[in-house]
């Protein structure tokens, strides 16, 4: 099932990322039956597709967006993107 949410585009240690919502966050671990290590998702940033890995940094759950997933994303910061995920 795809989970919908809209997010800020930031960055940490020169990579672009948006944070999961924490009610999104949950539905995506009863899903992947786990809670721990990389979480391998699929889905839409913009209406575009994309498959990536969620992964913890620093306390905190991250998708990290790169230039296929989203074109110029480092030069996109602070700008609100539309993402699907499963």
């Amino acid at each position: 099932m795809m989970y919908s949410f809209n997010a800020t585009l930031e960055i940490i240690v020169g990579n672009p990322f948006v944070c999961i919502p924490s009610e999104v966050l949950d539905k995506i671990f009863q899903q992947a039956n786990k809670s721990k290590g990389p979480i391998p998702v699929r889905g839409t940033i913009n209406s575009k597709p994309f498959q990536q890995t969620l992964v913890k940094y620093s306390g905190d759950w991250r998708l990290y967006i790169n230039m296929v997933m989203l074109e110029n994303s480092p030069k996109r910061i602070g700008e609100e993107i539309e993402v699907e995920v499963e």
